[in-house]
């Protein structure tokens, strides 16, 4: 298993009411300007992410994840070693982020089981972080995260910038 340097960025979006699991995060979480977050990761023009959406939770490719949904915002973080088979392998542990897990740990779970965490797309998200060497606690809730790396972009060389522009940089729109 080789590692290859990569740039790795976060998107962060906001949800769509369609489902009513949506429905119930948005109204729970009414503060938050994101509700959903990802990885991307860059190399030789082309861009994966990590979806945990839809019910599946894999990589794609970025340009036909952008025909579902836009991210509103995205950190770059850098270029770092990424070894993709051990991140294939951990994203093939998970099936599907559970919303229905989210829901219970916002409303009961994170007063009387805190350290229980849900198997969200923050948490994922800070996980895969970590195994490309990037040091970050555990986050369940995307606009935490968000301000996390916000706050951290201000020690480090991460940039924060609209989708527009992370687009027109990588993807020549």
């Amino acid at each position: 298993m080789s590692e290859v340097e990569m740039d790795i960025s976060v998107a962060f979006y906001a949800l769509e009411k369609k489902r009513w699991e949506s429905k119930v995060i948005k109204a729970a979480t009414m503060g938050d300007t994101y509700q959903h977050t990802g990885i991307i990761l860059h190399r030789n023009g082309v861009s994966v992410e990590y979806s945990t959406g839809y019910g599946v939770c894999r990589f794609v490719d970025s340009c036909a994840l952008r025909k579902i949904q836009t991210p509103q915002e995205v950190i770059y973080l850098g270029k770092h070693l990424v070894n993709f088979e051990r991140l294939q392998l951990f994203a093939d542990r998970f099936h599907s982020e559970d919303k229905r897990s989210f829901i219970w740990w916002w409303f009961i779970g994170r007063f009387f089981i805190p350290k229980m965490l849900p198997p969200s797309c923050g948490l994922i998200t800070c996980q895969l972080l970590r195994l490309c060497g990037i040091e970050i606690k555990d986050i369940v809730r995307p606009q935490l995260l968000f301000k996390e790396l916000t706050n951290a972009a201000n020690n480090y060389s991460w940039k924060r910038q609209s989708w527009k522009d992370y687009a027109s940089k990588y993807h020549g729109t």
